[in-house]
């Protein structure tokens, strides 16, 4: 059974920790756990943040307000505005070719790059005078 490996080596990480004379195992994990907590609190803070934007999103398109009704309906018609021009650029013929010679250029770049020993290469769309 894999828990009759495992339970070992728990125990002895935990000895390494807590026989830790330097206490830089100490350190790094109460610095670590000083890590997570705020990594929490900024979570449950964007969590709070996501949820009153998406109260104030819905009071917007409240269909009992005559405003939020236009702005509904004006909404709705954006989107499917966008629907439809994602769709068109999506079957365009010219940008589909576009596209598939620009990923072919790419993996003719990348291996020139790799059969040079480069492995990494860099592109600057800038001009420089």
């Amino acid at each position: 059974m894999f828990l009759d490996d495992l339970f070992p080596k728990v125990r002895l990480y935990a000895s390494d920790v807590h026989q830790d004379d330097i206490d830089d195992l100490k350190i790094w994990f109460d610095e670590f756990k000083y890590f997570r907590k705020i990594l929490d609190e900024v979570v449950d803070e964007a969590k709070k943040e996501h949820k009153e934007l998406r109260t104030k999103w819905k009071a917007l398109l409240d269909e009992e307000s005559e405003s939020g009704r236009k702005w509904r309906m004006d909404v709705s018609e954006l989107k499917a505005e966008v629907r439809a021009f994602v769709k068109r650029i999506s079957d365009d013929m010219c940008l589909n070719r576009v596209r598939e010679a620009l990923a072919r250029l790419g993996r003719v770049i990348e291996s020139a790059a790799w059969s040079r020993g480069q492995g990494t290469v860099f592109f600057s769309f800038s001009r420089t005078e």
